[in-house]
C-alpha cells in the first residue's frame, strides 16, 4: 500500500434500496472496470482494500458517507474520482476525494459522530399544528428512555435504549422536515 484516497459519496434514489454488501460489490466492480492500481489484501481470497465508515441501512439515502481505498501506486485523487465515477451507476455519486496518509488510523476510529434526519408524519388522520409538534418533541427530549425494539439475525427481539444518542430533535419549518 502506497497511497490512500478518502472519498465522500452519496447514495441516492434508486440506489438507496441496495444493501451495504451490494454497495461494496458495486464499488469493487467499478474499480475492476476502471483498471485503477488498487491494493488487494493477502491470503487465499484477496479483496480490494476498501473501507466504508458505516454500514448503510437498506432503504436509507446517504448524503455524505466516507470511504477509503488503498492503492499500490501513487495516483491523483481527482483522476481516480473521475475514473471511478464513470463506472458507477446513477444514484452513487462521488462528491469529493483527497489523499490521506497511509499510516493514518482506520476510518472507523476517526469517525466521532453522524447526523440523521427523518421525515415524520402523524399516524392519526388529525392534522397536527406546530404547537402540538413542539410539545411532542419536548416530551421526547425530556424522556429518560427511548426504547427501540429491533430483531436480530436469529429473529429474536432486542430492546435498546437510544436516548443517550439523541442529541437534538427539531422541526425545520422551511422544508417541513423534522430532524
Amino acid at each position: 500500500r502506497v497511497c490512500r484516497i478518502r472519498f465522500r459519496f452519496a447514495k441516492r434514489s434508486p440506489m438507496e434500496l441496495l444493501s451495504h454488501l451490494d454497495i461494496m460489490r458495486l464499488i469493487e466492480r467499478a474499480i475492476r472496470r476502471s483498471n485503477l492500481p488498487v491494493s488487494f489484501s493477502g491470503g487465499f481470497h484477496p479483496l480490494p482494500r476498501i473501507r466504508i465508515a458505516l454500514a448503510l441501512p437498506l432503504g436509507v439515502e446517504a448524503l455524505g458517507e466516507l470511504m477509503d481505498i488503498d492503492f499500490y501506486k501513487k495516483i491523483d485523487a481527482e483522476y481516480v474520482q473521475k475514473a471511478l465515477q464513470e463506472k458507477l451507476p446513477e444514484g452513487i455519486n462521488l462528491i469529493s476525494s483527497k489523499l490521506i496518509p497511509i499510516t493514518k488510523s482506520s476510518i472507523n476510529k476517526q469517525l466521532y459522530s453522524s447526523s440523521w434526519s427523518f421525515n415524520i408524519k402523524a399516524i392519526s388522520e388529525m392534522k397536527q399544528n406546530q404547537f402540538e409538534w413542539q410539545q411532542a418533541i419536548k416530551s421526547i427530549l425530556e424522556s429518560k428512555q427511548l426504547i427501540w425494539t429491533d430483531i436480530d439475525k436469529k429473529g429474536k427481539a432486542q430492546k435498546r435504549d437510544f436516548r443517550r444518542e439523541l442529541l437534538s430533535f427539531e422541526i425545520n419549518s422551511d422544508s417541513g422536515i423534522t430532524k
